[in-house]
């Protein structure tokens, strides 16, 4: 078992016994040693947010997305926590990628309504919900929200207001509802049902309550009826020369066959017909055949859209063919057959209560509202022509404010699936796409194959020409094609996958390393680059991207500079880990790595010496000879085995582990000043103010043993010095401390020392054993308070802290510091040039550090091409 496996291991046996909090520090173990450990990822996201801790939730799924940037179930967790942190636009953000990625998935469009309710955007907010709860009756959302959690629940409380709201705002779109208006409303989303006039009329989509309720209208209704039956001839002598029997096309859509009422009809030619207007629309093919009954029906008071009609067909009926009860749109609107061919005594229509039987050229008008059923019984096909009018009752201002009502209306209904324009496609044509990308999956698994040539591979195919930028069905079809060997096609949906998804770290890895492979340096360039943009913690992208561009430097408009920014890439690969540089020298990881990992050792260790050279000059002394071992090849030459520096080392001075008071002529003043700096001190810890930070930064890779005092206050730094820069709020309230270091040398790389600060240590701490970064300083503690059972080892020397006495040693050497008390120990901690070091080398130190520190500063990731 590799340490990670046993680790994890660990870590499961921790959760089955319920010890998740010391599960929770394996898994911050693992990631640590593996960033792509999603699992990990997964548990500490969710340990965060049952702590309500929910931006540590969100980081840690961030995480997450950085390797499987393709689980919508990730980006819909990343939105939750975000939304609990209140970044209501990052929260949106998460939440359109989780419906871009599952769109038939109603949970994310709710989710994503929720986000944009809390940012104002009402089109947004109604259009997903009304998406996702068009199938759910309102009266059942209270049930749902109270087993949801609690960002999911609270939009489902809100939706039936904010969607009842909209619509009502839709409805009086042109003027105040009056008349046989009064009353009137869409019934999707509605909160209850309403009072019906009569049991057996109930309008799916849009009632008014004040028309009067009828099911079968006759020429004492509607004078217009025997005008139109004038015409009936005409009528069918331009259907029988238009409508071939197999003319039309599937009335009821075969994605109804799900619903078991019209299971038998879905998707077949029982039930067809030919539209000459849909939805407003005109077929200009179909229209034309049809002058004369267009002609007849003009000055009816057909219902329209603008100046269209709404619907005309030639409804076909097959022998046989039976359309199953149900309900209409709206008992606004008069449905109107004229039977043109028909086998006579055959048909049947039924509304109501009331069958009525068909006869060629005799109009049957009904409110389509009322429970209604049609049947031909006969051996040959049904042919009626179908259309729409107002309901007679209605006045023409009626007319036109339903109609105004009716456009506004089918504007935003047929809308909400186009509006949702990030996803570049309808919202029902992505979740189709998504559909066949489920199957194929299914089939995968099913066959356990993604053969090239197999069902599954076809299902992506057909998603991908619905949804050419499906970034699942794309992720798919790259190990598809390689699998099969096939490389031209695989790196073409790797490079479509590509420039969807520029800001996916692994993805554009993964297309850096085939670009390589094939020569294509531009595309390898762009990809590489794009990598660490996207993700600027991951060190074998450095590593990997360093290289390329270290080979090739001799192609280059100039060598050096493109030299330079490979050691620059290598370095900042290094930042993140040691391991960098070290992999060439194990056996685990394979050979190209371990190729890139000793040029990357070789070439910093280069740029090193050069820096290091350059700066020190010929007037360094025994600094001329100094190295720094993170960059340098082969094994360092320590004079002592336990003295380590791991930034800076200087072979020709002393290895001083505690320092004799006979190279601290400065020592007394410093003690004689205790009082004083006490007494400063002590004003300062009384004080009601916060003061200090953490010593360690809480992002620190140091180890588990390190965990009580990273990131924690526990081990906090007083800075009156910091990195060379002071601290002037807090050194004002320490003027005889400041005066008092004065006549210590004190090491510094500018005007200012390097580093003063006092380190508070609270009860029952331990600081691990650990190296300082150079041997060119000696650290001092002046101790200022210490308790009982407080102690320092260097080496192999334990000593004790006594108020008021300095102890000087070199931290290049292994030390550690232990609190066994149950009190506060504080120390006063500062820097001293090493003893040996004479002026001229102080100053050399100086320009080296400088000039390394110049070019850390100046490292940058070359620009990226994101377009």
């Amino acid at each position: 078992m590799t340490n990670i496996e046993t680790l994890q291991e660990k870590a499961r046996s921790l959760q089955a016994q319920g010890q998740m909090a010391a599960a929770e520090k394996i898994h911050w173990e693992i990631v640590e040693l593996n960033a792509a450990a999603l699992g990990s990822w997964q548990f500490l996201s969710a340990r965060a947010a049952g702590r309500k801790d929910y931006q540590a939730a969100a980081q840690a799924i961030q995480n997450y997305l950085k390797i499987d940037t393709l689980s919508a179930q990730a980006w819909q967790g990343l939105g939750i926590n975000l939304m609990h942190t209140k970044q209501f636009t990052e929260a949106l953000d998460a939440f359109k990628e989780a419906v871009t990625l599952q769109p038939g998935n109603p949970t994310n469009l709710l989710y994503l309504a929720a986000a944009a309710h809390q940012l104002n955007n009402i089109q947004l907010t109604t259009d997903c919900l009304s998406l996702a709860l068009q199938q759910t009756p309102t009266a059942s959302l209270e049930g749902l929200s109270d087993k949801a959690e609690p960002v999911l629940a609270a939009i489902l409380r809100a939706a039936p207001t904010l969607l009842e709201d909209h619509i009502k705002k839709l409805t009086l779109v042109a003027g105040p509802l009056t008349g046989h208006l009064k009353g009137a409303h869409w019934r999707m989303h509605e909160k209850a049902a309403p009072a019906w006039a009569k049991p057996d009329q109930k309008p799916e989509r849009f009632f008014l309550p004040n028309l009067p309720a009828q099911p079968w209208f006759d020429d004492k209704d509607i004078p217009w009826i025997k005008d139109i039956e004038a015409a009936y001839d005409d009528i069918k002598l331009e259907a029988n020369a238009a409508l071939p029997i197999a003319s039309g096309r599937p009335y009821i859509g075969s994605h109804m066959a799900e619903n078991p009422q019209w299971e038998t009809l879905a998707g077949n030619q029982d039930w067809s017909a030919v539209h000459l207007y849909n939805g407003g629309k005109p077929d200009p093919e179909i229209v034309a055949k049809f002058p004369k009954t267009l002609k007849a029906l003009e000055k009816l008071p057909l219902c329209r859209v603008g100046e269209d009609p709404i619907e005309i067909f030639f409804s076909l009926l097959a022998p046989g063919a039976h359309i199953v009860p149900h309900y209409g749109t709206s008992n606004g609107r008069l449905t109107v057959h004229m039977p043109i061919t028909l086998e006579a005594g055959s048909c049947s229509l039924r509304a109501g209560d009331e069958t009525r039987l068909m006869k060629a050229g005799k109009i049957l008008a009904f409110d389509d509202s009322f429970d209604h059923e049609a049947r031909n019984s006969g051996n040959s096909l049904r042919i009626n022509l179908i259309f729409e009018t107002w309901h007679p009752a209605l006045t023409s201002k009626e007319q036109n404010q339903l109609s105004a009502m009716s456009e506004a209306y089918d504007a935003w209904f047929s809308g909400r699936s186009h509006r949702l324009e990030f996803l570049g496609l309808s919202l029902s044509a992505a979740a189709e796409a998504d559909y066949y990308v489920i199957e194929a999956q299914k089939v995968a698994n099913k066959t356990r194959s993604w053969a090239a040539d197999g069902q599954a591979a076809h299902l992506l195919s057909q998603a991908l020409e619905i949804n050419p930028h499906h970034k699942k069905a794309l992720s798919l079809m790259v190990d598809v094609a390689f699998g099969a060997g096939d490389n031209a096609k695989g790196l073409g949906y790797l490079r479509r996958l590509g420039a969807l998804m520029p800001n996916h770290a692994s993805i554009q890895y993964r297309l850096a390393n085939v670009e390589e492979q094939i020569g294509d340096a531009q595309g390898t360039r762009t990809a590489y680059l794009r990598c660490l943009h996207a993700d600027p913690t991951n060190m074998m992208s450095y590593l990997y991207a360093g290289y390329f561009f270290e080979q090739h430097a001799a192609n280059s408009e100039d060598k050096n500079a493109t030299l330079d920014i490979a050691a620059q890439l290598y370095s900042m690969g290094q930042d993140i880990s040691n391991h960098l540089t070290n992999l060439h020298s194990g056996a685990s990881a394979n050979p190209e790595t371990r190729r890139r990992s000793a040029s990357a050792d070789a070439l910093l260790a280069k740029t090193t010496a050069r820096l290091h050279a350059d700066a020190v000059g010929k007037r360094g002394g025994c600094i001329k000879s100094a190295l720094w071992p993170q960059n340098y090849l082969g094994t360092v030459p320590y004079r002592d085995p336990a003295q380590k520096p791991h930034v800076f080392y200087i072979p020709e001075i002393r290895p001083i582990r505690f320092m004799d008071r006979a190279d601290m002529k400065w020592a007394n003043t410093v003690e004689a000043a205790f009082d004083d700096i006490k007494s400063e001190l002590m004003a300062v810890l009384d004080s009601d103010k916060p003061f200090g930070r953490p010593y360690l930064d809480a992002n620190m890779h140091l180890g588990s043993a390190f965990d009580p005092i990273k990131g924690t206050m526990n081990w906090v730094a007083l800075d009156l010095f910091r990195d060379g820069i002071a601290n002037e709020e807090m050194l004002s309230k320490f003027p005889k401390t400041r005066a008092a270091l004065k006549a210590a040398p004190l090491a510094s790389f500018g005007d200012d020392p390097f580093e003063v600060f006092f380190s508070l240590l609270k009860p029952h701490q331990h600081i691990p054993p650990h190296f300082g970064l150079s041997n060119h300083g000696i650290t001092v503690h002046l101790p200022m308070i210490v308790p009982e059972n407080c102690k320092i080892r260097v080496d192999q020397e334990w000593r004790r802290w006594r108020e008021g006495e300095l102890i000087a040693f070199d931290d290049a050497f292994d030390h550690e510091a232990i609190n066994e008390s149950d009190q506060l120990r504080v120390v006063l901690i500062f820097e001293v040039w090493h003893p040996d070091l004479s002026k001229a080398e102080q100053n050399a130190i100086k320009r080296t550090f400088n000039a390394r520190d110049m070019w850390l500063q100046s490292r940058r990731l070359p620009v990226c091409d994101n377009n």
